[in-house]
């Protein structure tokens, strides 16, 4: 009676170790097997893991595939229909269908109420910069820098807009949004750096 349990806890630790094809070989029986699809608690956020797995292996169609029947068999008001629509949104960011992703970030910015719409948001901001949109881009940006969201989050939003405006020549805006740069950050924070390296450029500018 625990086996479902069992095997989506035992690939929940394969992933935390980095064991990605392990944990796909456990997940997919969720997926694919009748017998494991209505199992409370456990056969939806086991599929939503594999579709983690898939994309933690560069499978990205397999992986928005899955998290697409996630949403089809559990329902859009599943529990973690947002988080696969986020997964979804990836998969087709990382496949270069650019404004497929953009349709499934704008859905999660639409039903999460938390963190996961201010990422949203800047997933939107890098999808639309991709194409060269830079004005799309930058409101989306904006979005994310002006909201609730973390300092690491808003700082992220503005580093992204400012390296927007410097592909638009734009020198002095892209300046006053380094200025915003959260300084409270931690010391390691991937974007203190990003801003310390675009302020430089700046200055060759």
């Amino acid at each position: 009676a625990q086996r479902g349990a069992a095997l989506y806890r035992a690939a929940e630790c394969l992933l935390a170790t980095g064991k990605a094809e392990e944990a796909r070989a456990k997940l997919i029986i969720f997926r694919d097997n009748g017998a494991f699809h209505n199992i409370p608690g456990v056969s939806d956020r086991a599929v939503l893991r594999l579709g983690h797995a898939l994309a933690e292996l560069k499978q990205w169609e397999p992986s928005r595939q899955t998290l697409e029947t996630l949403i089809g068999r559990y329902g859009d008001g599943n529990a973690w229909a947002v988080d696969a629509r986020y997964g979804m949104g990836w998969a087709l960011q990382n496949q270069g269908r650019w404004d497929d992703a953009v349709n499934q970030y704008a859905q999660v910015a639409q039903k999460a109420a938390d963190d996961r719409a201010g990422k949203a948001h800047l997933q939107i901001g890098l999808c639309r910069a991709a194409q060269k949109q830079w004005d799309n881009a930058g409101k989306a940006y904006a979005t994310v820098y002006y909201g609730d969201y973390p300092p690491e989050l808003r700082a992220a939003g503005l580093v992204e807009h400012a390296r927007v405006l410097l592909e638009e020549r734009k020198v002095a805006d892209a300046t006053r949004l380094l200025d915003r740069v959260p300084t409270d950050l931690p010391a390691d924070s991937p974007w203190t750096a990003a801003a310390r390296e675009l302020r430089g450029r700046v200055g060759k500018q």
